[in-house]
Parts: structure tokens; sequence; C-alpha cells
């Protein structure tokens, strides 16, 4: 028998229904389910947000080889990492809205072809000593084609959580949707240093031959990805996984009606600003910090291998720690705002001791330079799910793409200002070196904080989602139904049902 879901149009639609007001028509036989094909359809996602990390961070590894082989300066490596919040800022209102009118596959088919396409162009001029401006132009190109994909790449894992995941497992969803990007520009890392070799034995023919081999290698993945979201990826599943998912989200432009005029009893806006503010400020210096990373550590004494080496491990060491969080956080999804208290906290107190070692206070051994490094990004990439997810439940019933979009619009803005200041060598002290940048991770951590500190609200989403489990918003009944797919794990109405198991 297939089941039938009523889809309200507001929450409080939902709820006058659950008081059994006269004009509510409630259908409940199985209000939600859960599908096992969400976890490829988190992994297609997955590979097109690492095949964005890896892209956007390509040139800064391969800085002596690209001096040697083409002639780039210092203008070539802080510009190419900048053409992504530049190309954020362009595609963040049309991918929104795409995502709005036309569900997820859309949005990340649009996002997957610039990919691809930006990819291609690169690959036929690397090798060749006649086209050098021109290599260089259309890797300029590759830039901004990567960045009018970052929206979709950036901005969707709670999106896509909210559509495909039961309310204990959306943190662990974006947790691991998110990752995948950073943990791509961690990849990158090894990447160039595995195809791309600059020895004193190494001509600048075996150099370019070999960054072609890097780029086919990048074009080959992106038009994988293409390939499985034409493939099969569903906009959404036939029934919704939770209570929330079955509210209609409100569109784009009241959406932005309601971040800029709502200031309810509970503070709501005054939080979810706070939020924003919080994550843009944190987010996008860490964005500029890990750009000029090579930079950074080389100044102090470090070769570049040790640079890529504290590149790589942190941000993968940060994805290992991540995922027990999120898993954890699965049983405490209504203790959001303390979890990003706790670990914003860790992470200024890590990047103070990387500040502190730089600077010769604490000891300058590399181990400990390495390990306060590794530790601020492991505690502030665990951090970013939980921002996600916050934000998302204060301003439910507004769509998750909408306002992640803007949390990752401020990010890319702030790193965009952030990466102009280190490309023009603004504070640049005698012996080369940039220690503001580490001074100023510090800060953001601690202002972050603060932020969050003052501002607390209610969690509107998770507080649907707890009446639904409850009884209270879709009635009492024992919600069972038959499956509609073999092997498909089916979620009841029941409490016991949805919650996280023990």
């Amino acid at each position: 028998m297939a089941a039938q879901v009523q889809i309200y149009d507001t929450l409080e639609d939902a709820m006058g229904a659950a008081r059994g007001d006269s004009h509510s028509d409630v259908i409940n036989p199985c209000p939600y389910r859960v599908y096992k094909r969400r976890w490829y359809i988190l992994a297609v996602y997955c590979l097109l947000a690492f095949n964005q990390g890896v892209i956007w961070n390509t040139w800064g590894p391969l800085k002596d080889a690209m001096q040697s082989a083409y002639s780039w300066g210092n203008f070539e490596f802080g510009m190419l990492p900048n053409w992504a919040p530049i190309g954020f800022v362009i595609a963040l209102a049309p991918s929104l809205i795409i995502v709005n009118r036309c569900g997820l596959k859309v949005a990340c088919l649009s996002g997957a072809s610039l990919m691809a396409v930006g990819t291609v162009a690169p690959c036929f001029l690397a090798q060749s000593a006649s086209f050098t401006e021109a290599f260089t132009i259309v890797c300029h190109i590759d830039a901004l084609f990567c960045g009018l994909s970052c929206p979709v790449a950036m901005a969707l894992p709670p999106a896509l959580s909210a559509v495909w995941f039961p309310p204990g497992e959306r943190i662990l969803s974006t947790s691991v949707a998110t990752l995948s990007n950073y943990v791509g520009s961690a990849f990158s890392f090894q990447f160039g240093h595995l195809f791309v070799k600059n020895s004193t034995n190494t001509t600048v023919e075996d150099i370019r031959q070999s960054v072609a081999h890097l780029l086919y290698l990048e074009c080959g993945l992106a038009f994988f990805s293409l390939l499985l979201f034409v493939a099969y990826f569903p906009a959404k599943p036939k029934l919704p996984s939770s209570a929330s998912a079955q509210v209609n989200r409100l569109s784009f432009r009241d959406s932005l009606a309601q971040l800029i005029g709502r200031g309810d009893n509970g503070g709501t806006c005054f939080a979810l600003w706070s939020a924003c503010l919080a994550y843009s400020i944190v987010a996008g210096v860490n964005g500029g910090f890990l750009a000029a990373f090579n930079l950074n550590v080389e100044t102090l004494g470090a070769s570049v291998a040790q640079a890529d080496a504290a590149g790589f491990w942190s941000v993968l060491s940060a994805g290992l720690v991540c995922l027990p969080v999120a898993l954890l956080s699965g049983r405490l999804r209504n203790r959001l705002r303390p979890c990003l208290l706790i670990l914003l906290l860790l992470s200024g107190v890590a990047y103070l001791c990387f500040s502190l070692t730089c600077l010769g206070i604490l000891p300058t051994w590399p181990s400990l330079i390495f390990a306060t490094s590794c530790a601020g990004c492991v505690f502030l990439y665990s951090a970013v799910p939980f921002f996600f997810e916050l934000a998302a439940d204060l301003a439910y019933p507004a769509p998750e793409s909408v306002i992640c979009g803007f949390l990752t619009l401020g990010n890319n803005l702030v790193a965009m200002a952030f990466l102009g200041v280190v490309t023009g060598g603004v504070g640049v002290d005698k012996a080369g070196r940039m220690l503001w940048i580490n001074w100023t991770m510090a800060a953001v951590c601690f202002a972050a904080l603060l932020a969050l500190l003052v501002a607390p609200a209610r969690l509107r989403r998770n507080l649907a989602d707890v009446a639904a489990e409850s009884g209270d918003l879709l009635g009492e009944g024992d919600g069972k139904c038959e499956g509609e797919g073999e092997g498909e794990a089916i979620v009841s109405n029941d409490r016991d049902s949805l919650l996280p198991s023990t």
C-alpha cells in the first residue's frame, strides 16, 4: 500500500493539524522514510566538492615549479585562489534560485558542468613553450569557473542533509559533505608533488609535461563527477526524511525578506546574524590562512616539503577527527551552540599557541609548529558543520541552501579581502615574515566565540522534529506502513524510531 504524505505550507499549518483544527486535512499513515540510497547520493556530491577543493588549491603547492617553468610571481599565487571567492559572489544568487526552483540535481549538474568545462583548456596548453602567456590566462579562467561552482560545492551540504537524511544523521551528513571540499584542498598538496618534480636535474620541459599530467587527472575527475550526476542523482526522495522536511520552504524572495526583517521575541534574527558573522570571519580568514600557508611557513624557515606536509596533515586530521565528533553530535543535536563554543575555544587556543611558537615565545620546534597548526585546523573544521546546522535551525522554514549560501557568501567576501591584503604584500616584516596572519587567525576564533556567546536562541527546525517525534506535530498514530522497495529502511512516526540508537 502506497503511503500518502501531507506537505504543509507552514509549520503553523502542521501544528494546527496536530491540534485537530476543523480545516486541517491530516494524512498520516507513514509521514517519513529513510532510504539507503542516501549514502550514494552523499558520495556523488562529495566527489564534486572534493574536485572543487583540489582545483582551487592546485597551484600553491607548485610554487617553485611554476616559477621555474612559467615565471609566475606572487601575483599569480595570490590571484589564482582569489578567483574562488570572486566567482562565488557572482554565482551565488543564480545558484540559490536554481536550487529553489529546480532542485538539487539541476544545481549540482550546473556546478559539475562549469568545473569540467573549465579544466579542459589548461590541459592542452601546459606543455607548449609558445603559449606560456595563454596558459597563464586560461589558468585564471579555469580558476574563475571553479569559483562559479563554489556555491554548489560549499553551500548545499545542509540542504542535501535536510532532504535525504533523518534528524539524527543530519550533522554527520553535513560534516562529510563539507569536509570533502577541505580534504580535496589537502590532497592537492600531495597531488602536486606526486606529479610535478622540481629538482636540480629537472628541466623546464619535464616540469611542463608533469603539470599537464596533473591537469589531465583533474579534468578526468571533473568529467567523471559530471557523468555520475547525469547517470543518477534524484532531486529528492519520494517520501520526506523527517517532519521538518514536510514543510514547504520559503521562496528565495521571502527568505531574503525574512533574513532582513524577522526579529521575533526569541531573538532569532539577532542570533542568526550573529551566527552568520561568526562563521564568515572565522572561515573566511581560515581560507586565506590556508591559501597563504606555504608563504607563511616558508618565511619561518620551513622547507616547501615541510610546509606542504603541514598543510596536508592539518586538513586530513581535521577530517578524521570531525567524523567521530559528528557521530557523537547526532545524540546532541539540540546542543549545537554549546558544541560550537567549545570547538571555537579549543581552536583559538591552538592558533594562539601556533602564533607564540612562530614568534619564538614558545619553543620553535618544527613538531610544535606542526602540532599547533594541526590542532587549530582540527577544531575549526569540526565546527563548520555545526555552524551550518545551527543557522539552518535558526532560520527554519527558510531553505537550508539560502541560509548556508549567505554564510558562505560572508566567508568568501572575508577570504577575498584577506587574500587581497596578502597579495599586496601588506604586513611583511624585515625578515620577510607575515606573522600578522597567525595573530589574526587566533583573534577571529575568539571573536566568533564571543558573537555566539551573546546570542542564544531557539532551534526552530529541531523543535519541529522533536514535536513530531513526541507525537505532538503529526498525531499519535503508530505511523507504520508497508515499504516501497526491497531493503529500504522504514522510519515510523513513533518517538523511538527517530531518536539516535543507543
